[in-house]
């Protein structure tokens, strides 16, 4: 199993609470990275398991709410989008 010893910052991915971003510090790098645990992994990887269900018992505090990209917030709708001609050079 991947071993690690910290994990901080919970952020949840979406409103279903199915995936969560954070950062944990993986003893086999011996550094700390940003790791995107799934619900869907959680049969499939023991670290993700181990993460997962230590995270919903709370034990690396609160995971912060889900808050959409602005531009779903603004309601944009592809028809109010700019429509472009021809090709660019770059």
């Amino acid at each position: 199993m991947i071993t690690y010893t910290t994990v901080r910052d919970l952020v949840w991915c979406n409103a279903e609470h199915t995936q969560f971003n954070c950062y944990v510090f993986f003893e086999h790098t011996n550094k700390e990275a940003p790791f995107g645990c799934a619900q869907s992994e959680v049969g499939v990887y023991p670290h993700v398991a181990s993460i997962w269900g230590r995270a919903m018992a709370g034990e690396f505090g609160v995971i912060a709410e889900y808050v959409p990209p602005p531009f779903h917030e603004a309601g944009v709708a592809a028809e109010d989008q700019p429509e472009t001609q021809g090709a660019q050079t770059l």
